[in-house]
């Protein structure tokens, strides 16, 4: 969470401290930069949601079983 609030610079008024703090604590552990990811989820947020969108294929991909199926119908809601 920490790391999707800094890709937003929500984590410091400086943009380069925000990218720093980021870097450091989220994304340079995993092998991964501020820079990489925000490109990737400025994408996400673009398309989110469509056949374009870049999380929900990669997470379609490594992820199958969190796929979910179509709505429930409207009658199930109900009960």
């Amino acid at each position: 969470m920490l790391g999707h609030d800094g890709t937003h610079y929500t984590l410091s008024g400086n943009a380069r401290l925000n990218d720093i703090l980021t870097n450091l604590v989220c994304f340079l552990p995993l092998g991964l930069t501020v820079s990489g990811y925000r490109a990737l989820h400025y994408a996400h947020h673009q398309h989110t949601g469509t056949e374009h969108d870049p999380e929900l294929r990669n997470k379609r991909m490594r992820s199958p079983q969190w796929t979910t199926g179509p709505p429930p119908p409207a009658w199930s809601r109900r009960l």
